[in-house]
């Protein structure tokens, strides 16, 4: 579920820093168990949510471009801020979204930049390609059959994360997206993958040695059997005339991969990007994070993401980023960001243009469309030709939803797993993927969009 910003940690555009200290991998991560056992399961009183107030690859490094076309423009900039919307008047639940004024929310990247430290930590470490890392995988799913989603239509494959990660309280699975995301092949190295993120709670972990703020899975579901291995997400600085890196304590609701860019969702923030190209590989010697006097620790996981950008919220209207995805169909492509509400229908969903060909968005971007759902509870939306799809938790405690809605239309709603989180569309494969965060029932899996006819 939802959990509030905490203040960040060496992030790009953050004043202040403080010492990291934590996580033993072989990639676990964890002091108490190493990587490939297994613990007992934790049982997981899942926390509210949060409410808001109101080519394959071209060369070892990276995946193939997409070929930019006229749909890669990006949207018309706006001459001015516009005051922000209020939700319109008339809002019914299941009727469809409700267009409000885009030119109220832009975004801009951050001036602060890591580049200097991220070049000086590639002077001391291997850097690795995702590629490499999809040749280096230590964990094996479990494969999962149309029986684990009841009712949920046009199943066509899905897994669980293994015995130890499906039943850890303390990492808890929020945003997906994967090579489909990444480029137009729908493949890296000639893999498909799929990538989630994962958020750490300190609280849940009895004998924690520190914060280890949040991780990506790196799972190749090329064939039936599904391997993965953790990724530390990081943030890099200088201190005391080092490049040192540091744990991102961040909700990470959302995730999308444009190229050698993953985008991650900072619930009060904006979008954090990483760099896929510059993946670095570290000591596994000590539940650590960053230097130790001798070595880079990744608390105890074996590679770490440097993020490279923060693209914030520059408007008034304070718009909240539960989640990401991309929608490669709309002009411009764009990413699309919305909000979790739990008790009402006024959250809202936004399009914000993004370069398919080089995966960036502009220094100052605009919304490209902005829209009141209408639908409460939402935990992962995308949108494809024009429809939307959202994901929600409603009813508390019950089976979920999955709502394909388009404006001035009725919505559909059809049967989803419970406790979802993010959603990634599959064009080439005619798939939509969804995930859960339940305890011992956290899956990811892909059902047919043809069995998800839009209204």
């Amino acid at each position: 579920m939802r959990r509030a910003l905490v203040a960040c940690l060496f992030a790009v555009g953050c004043s202040g820093s403080e010492t990291a200290s934590s996580p033993n991998e072989t990639d676990g991560g964890e002091l108490d168990v190493a990587d490939d056992s297994s613990v007992d399961a934790t049982t997981d009183t899942l926390g509210e949510p949060e409410t808001i107030a109101t080519p394959d690859g071209a060369t070892a490094d990276t995946a193939t471009a997409d070929t930019a076309t006229a749909d890669t423009a990006p949207a018309p900039s706006c001459p001015s801020a516009a005051p922000c919307p209020a939700t319109p008047s008339g809002v019914v639940e299941s009727a469809g979204p409700r267009a409000i004024e885009r030119c109220a929310f832009v975004l801009t990247k951050d001036a602060a930049s890591p580049e200097a430290a991220i070049t000086a930590l590639a002077g001391s470490l291997k850097k690795v390609t995702i590629a490499e890392v999809l040749s280096d995988l230590n964990r094996t799913a479990k494969p999962i059959a149309a029986s684990a989603l009841p009712g949920v239509p046009g199943f066509s494959r899905g897994f669980a994360w293994d015995d130890d990660d499906n039943g850890k309280a303390w990492w808890i699975p929020q945003g997906l997206t994967g090579t489909p995301d990444a480029n137009a092949t729908g493949t890296v190295a000639g893999r498909k993958a799929v990538l989630a993120t994962w958020y750490y709670d300190i609280a849940k972990h009895p004998g924690s040695t520190g914060e280890k703020g949040i991780r990506i899975s790196v799972a190749d579901v090329t064939g039936a059997t599904v391997t993965y291995r953790h990724l530390l997400l990081v943030t890099v600085a200088m201190s005391g005339g080092r490049a040192d890196f540091a744990p991102i304590n961040i909700h990470a609701g959302g995730v999308a991969w444009v190229g050698d860019r993953l985008y991650v969702a900072d619930t009060g923030s904006g979008l954090r990007v990483f760099d896929l190209s510059r993946i670095f590989e570290v000591s596994t010697a000590k539940d650590e994070i960053g230097w130790d006097g001798a070595a880079y620790q990744g608390g105890l996981y074996k590679y770490v993401v440097p993020q490279i950008e923060l693209v914030r919220d520059t408007s008034k209207c304070n718009p909240v980023f539960s989640f990401v995805a991309l929608d490669r169909s709309a002009t411009p492509p764009a990413l699309v960001t919305g909000e979790y509400v739990a008790d009402a229908i006024t959250g809202r969903v936004f399009q914000w243009p993004i370069d398919l060909a080089t995966g960036a968005m502009t220094n100052t971007t605009w919304a490209s469309g902005a829209w009141v759902m209408a639908q409460r509870q939402v935990q992962g939306a995308v949108t494809r030709n024009g429809a939307f799809y959202f994901s929600s938790s409603a009813p508390a405690a019950g089976g979920g939803v999955l709502y394909v809605a388009r404006p001035g239309k009725k919505t559909i709603s059809y049967p989803w797993v419970d406790a979802p989180e993010d959603l990634m569309i599959d064009e080439k494969a005619g798939l939509v993927w969804g995930a859960s965060e339940g305890t011992n029932k956290r899956y990811v899996f892909a059902v047919k969009t043809s069995s998800l006819p839009a209204p």
